[in-house]
Parts: C-alpha cells; structure tokens; sequence
C-alpha cells in the first residue's frame, strides 16, 4: 500500500440486531448461506472491534458508514427514546475507509 493510498472494506456487524434477536429467541447460534453469521465468516465483529482490529494492525478508521439498514417503527422509536444509543444494531454491515496510521 502506498503512501497516500487507502484500504475500504466491508465488514459485517455482530450486532445486527435480527442476528442478535435470533441467537436470544432461539438461544442457539446457526450458520447460514448468507449475511452475517456466513458459514464462511471466521471472525465476527461489532462496529469498536473493527476499529480496535484496525488500530492493532497500523491503520486508522478515516470513515466508517453503516449498510443495509434495519427497518423497523418499532425498532426506530425505542432507538429514539434511547437517544440512538442503539444506532450500531441498525446496520447489517459497515463500509471502512482505513489509512496508514502516521
């Protein structure tokens, strides 16, 4: 990687919350085909592990942007009351733009 050059990379996210509501409802952890828990998915991650995984390895997190939205009323008006506290188990994913950490 260059000096000036840049790495983005799409992560999935743990706590996605359809994900999360499963493994508790269902109390059981099942791989997929797809998404997520992607039986090819050896490593899972939540949005401050992908920046800490970043940071280990020499790079800084200049952009990080949630992908494939839950959406949900009821979801949306408990994340509101709660201050958007939950706005990290919207995304299904997150799209990194990560740079050399000078």
């Amino acid at each position: 990687l260059g000096p000036n050059g840049v790495i983005v990379c799409s992560i999935p996210n743990f706590l996605y919350w359809p994900v999360l509501r499963g493994i508790v409802v269902n109390r059981d952890w099942v791989h997929t085909e797809w998404g997520v828990l992607d039986r090819t998915h050896r490593w899972f991650f939540t949005p401050k592990s992908m920046r800490r995984m970043m940071h280990s390895t020499g790079y800084k997190v200049v952009q990080m942007e949630g992908m494939k939205k839950y959406k949900s009323r009821a979801f949306g008006l408990i994340n509101f009351m709660l201050m958007k506290k939950l706005e990290d188990y919207r995304y299904m994913q997150f799209a990194l733009v990560c740079k050399m950490d000078q």
